[in-house]
């Protein structure tokens, strides 16, 4: 059963601030997926809720310069058929399809997804592969950090108590190259990998391999830098090790799966990655 709560639904960003502001114990939601169920199980009892859902400027996805915007509020489904990110980010479209189910990807958020901070999300490990920025506003005006910025913990952010997400951009990359591979025993990833690069003559530019849902927030790995300027065909001969250097630089918080397959899962996964990386293949 879900504690009594009073329900309070915000015109616009700044009536949702001065709600949290007016009341200590309170939480915002828009889709509520994942809110509602820590409420049923009895770990949070929050005693106002603030519905996000009316705010117009926290929907909509928009592109400037190659540049891809999409506001907090725009659900998982949205984003899975969205022509827009179809075209400037084909990896994202493909993750969307396999987050949670249908009906959580019909109502619950990228905002939602990325406040909660929930480790074996989806969205995270590739957007932190992208450099992608989060948007914040709160009563002492706005800022922007990145999502690598913005997950700290499971399930604790950045985010201060006053402040709304507002949206998530994604900066454009000349020749942007982009893989995502997961695992998954459940509906949430065991394991996920995103890989990221720019290709320019034939050369890779700042790769970054970020591992997620092995610890509590996802990994840049520093293994990554071995795969800078290395041509497209020499990639794969890199592979082995590079997913070894990954495997060895991840904690894993799952001791029940055991430590010595999630670092192998690792390997596997990475080597895949770079594969649909090379061959242009969005996974």
């Amino acid at each position: 059963m879900i504690p009594q709560f009073e329900l309070h639904r915000a015109a616009d960003v700044q009536e949702a601030i001065a709600l949290l502001t007016r009341f200590e114990d309170a939480a915002c939601y828009a889709g509520g997926t994942e809110l509602l169920q820590v409420m049923k199980m009895g770990f949070a009892a929050p005693a106002h809720l603030i519905d996000l859902k009316p705010i117009a400027e926290l929907g909509g996805i928009t592109s400037t310069d190659g540049e891809l915007h999409i506001g907090a509020a725009v659900t998982h489904r949205e984003i899975e058929h969205s022509p827009l990110v179809a075209e400037q980010l084909p990896s994202l479209v493909a993750l969307e399809h396999h987050v949670a189910n249908i009906r959580i990807r019909n109502v619950g958020t990228l905002g939602g997804n990325l406040c909660f901070a929930e480790p074996h999300s989806d969205p995270a490990a590739l957007l932190v592969a992208c450099d992608a920025t989060v948007t914040l506003v709160g009563s002492g005006g706005s800022r922007t950090i990145t999502v690598e910025e913005l997950l700290l913990d499971a399930f604790v952010t950045a985010r201060e108590d006053d402040e709304i997400l507002t949206g998530v951009t994604i900066p454009a990359v000349e020749g942007r190259a982009l893989a995502y591979r997961r695992f998954a025993l459940t509906e949430r990833p065991t394991v996920s990998i995103a890989v990221h690069a720019s290709i320019e003559d034939g050369r890779l530019s700042s790769p970054r391999i970020v591992v997620g849902a092995v610890g509590a927030t996802p990994l840049v790995c520093r293994s990554s830098a071995t795969l800078d300027g290395l041509a497209v065909g020499e990639v794969r001969a890199a592979g082995d090790d590079v997913a070894s250097g990954c495997a060895a630089e991840v904690e894993p918080m799952d001791v029940e799966i055991g430590d010595t397959y999630l670092r192998n899962l690792v390997a596997v996964l990475v080597r895949r990655a770079l594969a649909d990386l090379v061959d242009g293949r969005p996974t």
